[in-house]
């Protein structure tokens, strides 16, 4: 019902009598008060909803981005898989004439290929951690989704339960 002018308020009187007409004029008023104070919290409620299922889900993949972002640069995946076969630390034998010293050669040749292969194990240990992260914090994320598409039922569900074993 929309507000009636004041004249046409003074008309109704006069025409339904005094006592029906107040409280047509006061159902009226309480329905026009009613629909305002309820109005911003339905559309809270929807704006939240709305919020809650479509906007936080870009967020959510955002955020899940950055911390794979971040595990994938703490450990320099890109960086240590580029160099996986180099020596560990950079420590080579210096470089021998086969000709002039062969036995020199040939344990120079021996050494650099065991930091090699000391280098290519640490930096595949490395990168298998830095892959176990990786999953961990893709499953948190999973995680993460499942519980917030649940989470309103299951507020709904722990405050409907609450009330239950309260009476």
């Amino acid at each position: 019902m929309s507000k009636l002018p004041q004249e046409e308020r003074s008309a109704q009187c006069e025409r339904l009598g005094k006592r029906v007409a107040r409280r047509a004029y006061s159902f009226e008023c309480f329905s026009s008060c009613y629909t305002k104070n309820i109005m911003p919290i339905v559309s809270i409620i929807r704006d939240y909803f709305l919020w809650h299922y479509s906007a936080a889900y870009a967020d959510i993949f955002g955020i899940l981005r950055n911390y794979l972002w971040s595990v994938n640069h703490m450990f320099s995946v890109p960086e240590v898989f580029k160099s996986l076969f180099a020596p560990f630390k950079r420590i080579q034998e210096e470089k021998v004439n086969i000709l002039k010293k062969p036995e020199d050669f040939f344990a120079n040749l021996f050494v650099n290929f065991i930091m090699r292969i000391v280098g290519f194990v640490l930096r595949t240990a490395l990168m298998a951690i830095a892959l176990c992260s990786f999953a961990f914090v893709l499953g948190l994320g999973i995680a993460a989704i499942f519980l917030w598409t649940i989470l309103p039922a299951l507020v709904f569900y722990f405050f409907m339960s609450g009330i239950y074993y309260l009476l």
